[in-house]
């Protein structure tokens, strides 16, 4: 049983050269596959990919979509009345498009952050300290 041949491994240079050898110089397919060593089969998926994607190089990986979110928070004190005190949030989702560069596997997620869980803590703690002034420790 014969073994598989490799396929020959073809830059990016050698590809442009190929075609500008066939559609500007006007030579034939058979001609510039003897003279860059390559099957004319070859040379004929290089010259129709280029025309057909205006690509010379390699596919572009798969683009992977990521979603970039903006929040603004918005922030309401009362200081005369803690307990009235706002925090609004608005968000805004925007995707993004970005090539993959690495595998599926080696992908992971970015870890889901709280973004505001000080506004919560600054603003129980501010409320713990009004309720401390007002009532008198006593109450709480």
């Amino acid at each position: 049983m014969e073994q598989h041949k490799q396929y020959c491994k073809i830059s990016k240079q050698d590809r442009r050269q190929i075609i500008h050898e066939v559609l500007v110089n006007k030579r034939l397919i058979l001609e510039v596959a003897r003279e860059f060593k390559v099957l004319p089969s070859t040379c004929k998926s290089i010259i129709n990919t280029y025309i057909k994607e205006g690509r010379i190089g390699k596919k572009e990986r798969r683009i992977r979509k990521l979603k970039k979110v903006t929040a603004i928070y918005t922030i309401t004190l009362n200081p005369l009345n803690p307990l009235s005190s706002t925090i609004q949030t608005e968000c805004e989702i925007a995707e993004v498009e970005q090539p993959s560069l690495q595998s599926n596997t080696q992908q992971q997620e970015l870890p889901q952050k709280k973004p505001y869980d000080f506004l919560s803590q600054w603003t129980e703690n501010y409320i713990q300290e009004y309720k401390k002034y007002k009532f008198g420790a006593k109450y709480l």
